[in-house]
């Protein structure tokens, strides 16, 4: 799962599909670090193992801002009550993200986060009044049925968790716009930092009180969440300072791929056919929202 929302650079088109490449690895990563979280869902709380990965990317966090300039200089923000608000989402989002890994596989839940940036572009015109035409709104509509169909609500047949898949991408949707927001006046280095260290200090006294002895098995895959999820992280910055970001989001369906792929070898699970319809139509719906942004650029532009 993607951590963050870095500022959008355009890049040359020269260098697009070396953007394009380093996004696709950024999604392979975060399968990966899914996976692990899988398993450690059901070893260890999931306060403990997220200020395991909190607090080493907090270091990373650290160590970003003073190679891009100077830590004190990244402290500083327009938007300190905002950068607050960002740290509370994105650890409701992972918790209940970690939560339903509990019941469900990582391909089902997948298949229902993929919902998330449609429920970025429907609350974009509401909350940063941003116009969103008939079309993408039609789009979202049939996404939003491309989930009715994976969950099949009354029919007993997915896992009640696949709700609580709703409410974490909806939590991430609303981080993603508030990052949206402040990075018009802060920061890469700035937005990192108080996401990390938000997380890490919210989550800190939970962790400790939970903390439970930690096995070989349990060290690597905490190591593991953390090295995957900074690396992930590293190469999703570099990808959208080489391509532009309407480029790039198509890519950010890769993700469901690669979830099903570990899901498989793994854990040996696979989606139902109705979840692969489900996930099918809404990875289209996204497929159009993001075409039709890259419209009205292109119109705006001319």
């Amino acid at each position: 799962m993607t951590i963050a929302s870095p500022a959008v650079g355009l890049g040359r088109p020269s260098t697009a599909p070396y953007g394009m490449a380093f996004a696709s690895s950024a999604m392979a990563l975060f399968g990966l670090q899914d996976a692990l979280t899988k398993y450690l869902v059901g070893a260890y709380p999931i306060a403990q193992f997220l200020l395991v990965r909190f607090g080493v990317f907090a270091l990373f966090a650290l160590a970003f801002a003073a190679a891009q300039g100077s830590i004190r200089k990244a402290l500083i923000t327009k938007h300190p009550w905002l950068q607050v608000a960002r740290g509370v989402l994105l650890l409701i989002d992972i918790i209940l993200f970690c939560t339903a890994l509990q019941w469900m596989s990582i391909g089902d839940l997948h298949a229902v986060y993929a919902t998330t940036p449609l429920m970025v572009t429907l609350l974009v015109g509401p909350l940063l009044g941003e116009f969103v035409g008939w079309r993408r709104r039609t789009a979202v509509a049939v996404g939003f049925i491309g989930a009715l169909v994976i969950i099949r609500p009354g029919l007993g047949v997915m896992h009640w968790a696949a709700l609580i898949v709703i409410a974490s991408g909806f939590f991430f949707a609303l981080y993603t716009i508030v990052t949206r927001k402040v990075s018009a006046e802060d920061g890469l280095a700035t937005n990192t930092l108080y996401a990390a260290f938000g997380v890490t200090v919210l989550v800190a006294p939970f962790g400790i009180a939970q903390w439970q002895p930690i096995d070989l098995y349990g060290a690597l895959a905490m190591g593991g969440i953390s090295i995957t999820g900074i690396l992930g992280h590293m190469l999703y910055m570099r990808s959208l300072a080489l391509a532009p970001a309407i480029v790039l989001q198509p890519l950010t369906y890769m993700l469901l791929v690669w979830a099903v792929f570990y899901g498989y070898t793994l854990f040996h699970t696979l989606p139902d056919g109705w979840t692969i319809l489900g996930a099918a139509i809404v990875v289209a719906s996204g497929l159009y929202v993001s075409w039709r942004e890259w419209v009205r650029k292109q119109e705006a532009g001319a």
